[in-house]
């Protein structure tokens, strides 16, 4: 069915029109404080379900889908990245860690509708693909690749600002990888100079409009510090969904084997895959100091596992909101069987074999999904038609 959610209904169209139709500041905040959210996410959808192809609701679905095939792409050039998938195993390593990662309860209930989180994580999946290839190259064609992956980052901030968490994670991932030596040092300033012109290109326009209208660049947050009299010197952060205890904090991805509600999210849902990653970082840390593997020689897993790790935190810190989080789950399935990898290398080096171990566990992981049920309606000849009862004389 197509997307009925209800930020759709109650600001993703209206942010949009009001855009396009010159409503800002002139309708009193009819979406509540998301009036105020950058709406360049929002213009495709509008153009195409209320434009272009009203009477084609599946046509609009099918195209808004587009993003995850994208996202699934994306996930998948890294992972073969990662598994140098030159050979029949490294492939179907590759496959399984795209298939785990993809397939996750905030990522699958998102595909096709207007959320942005699956748009937002193509840009970061798009950047993080671009460092691993500067990775494995020099002189002036990595540092163009650095700095369009920092304007991918920047410009994913800028379209919808929870992104901002991943490029900090990106800079010391970048530094770790890198020893902290100078041609590190060199690369996270280059990344770091294209994120701040990525996110002035989706943002700055937003920010100039919001700092004439009410005060502020960031309206409606952080107004302890920007102060616009339209509201109360608050930063006014969702802080619902938080851990509640030091214990909760340190294992929170455990809590979510379990059927959970309201826990990181509003719905019902239930997800392996963030524990199993928190697993997966653990061993490989043991391989790496204990050296049963040489994993400190696979540079791309080593940037991913520190990537996630203070994405991760940053993640928790701010808001722990599941959907978020939907980059850190497509790169958990990386993470899960890279450790796979690593934990069977010392028994076997067949990656065939290691492909039917990872393909085990991605039947498991996805026989115990629950994914979240934002809401859906069945199609009907036109993606959105109101009906008014008639009046009465």
């Amino acid at each position: 069915g197509q997307d009925a959610d209800f930020d759709l209904m109650n600001y993703h169209l209206y942010n949009a029109f009001a855009l396009i139709d010159g409503r800002i500041g002139v309708d009193l905040a009819p979406g509540s404080h998301q009036t105020f959210f950058n709406p360049l996410l929002d213009l495709p959808y509008y153009f195409l379900a209320v434009e272009w192809l009203p009477a084609y609701p599946r046509v609009v679905a099918a195209v808004q889908g587009l993003a995850y095939g994208l996202l699934v792409f994306l996930a998948f050039r890294i992972n073969r990245r990662v598994f140098r998938a030159g050979d029949t195993g490294g492939t179907l390593l590759a496959v399984i860690a795209t298939a785990i990662g993809v397939t996750g309860a905030a990522t699958i209930s998102e595909i096709g509708t207007t959320m942005g989180d699956i748009p937002v994580a193509g840009f970061v999946l798009a950047g993080i693909l671009l460092l691993l290839r500067g990775e494995e190259s020099a002189g002036r064609g990595a540092v163009i690749g650095d700095g369009v992956a920092g304007l991918l980052f920047g410009a994913a901030a800028g379209l919808k600002l929870v992104g901002a968490i991943f490029a900090p994670a990106a800079v010391v991932a970048l530094l770790v990888v890198g020893a902290l030596r100078t041609r590190a040092v060199w690369r996270a300033g280059v990344f770091a100079g294209g994120a701040a012109i990525g996110f002035a290109l989706t943002y700055g326009w937003w920010a100039w409009r919001m700092w004439t209208l009410t005060g502020s660049p960031a309206f409606p947050f952080f107004n302890r510090l920007f102060g616009s009299p339209w509201l109360p010197l608050t930063d006014f952060l969702d802080k619902r969904f938080l851990p509640r205890s030091v214990m909760q904090a340190l294992y929170y991805p455990f809590w979510w084997i379990q059927k959970q509600h309201s826990l990181v999210t509003e719905l019902d849902f239930r997800d392996l895959r963030l524990a199993l990653a928190c697993v997966a970082v653990a061993a490989l840390a043991i391989a790496a100091a204990t050296g049963w593997r040489r994993a400190l020689q696979n540079r791309p897993i080593v940037f991913l596992a520190v990537f996630a790790v203070v994405g991760y935190v940053a993640w928790e810190w701010i808001f722990s909101i599941l959907r978020y989080a939907v980059v850190l789950e497509v790169l958990s399935g990386t993470l899960i069987v890279a450790a796979i990898t690593a934990a069977m290398g010392t028994f076997t080096r067949r990656r065939v074999l290691h492909a039917v171990a990872a393909g085990a566990v991605f039947v498991g992981v996805l026989a115990w999904t629950m994914p979240l049920n934002w809401g859906r309606v069945p199609f009907g000849s036109r993606t959105f038609a109101v009906d008014v009862a008639p009046l009465p004389p």
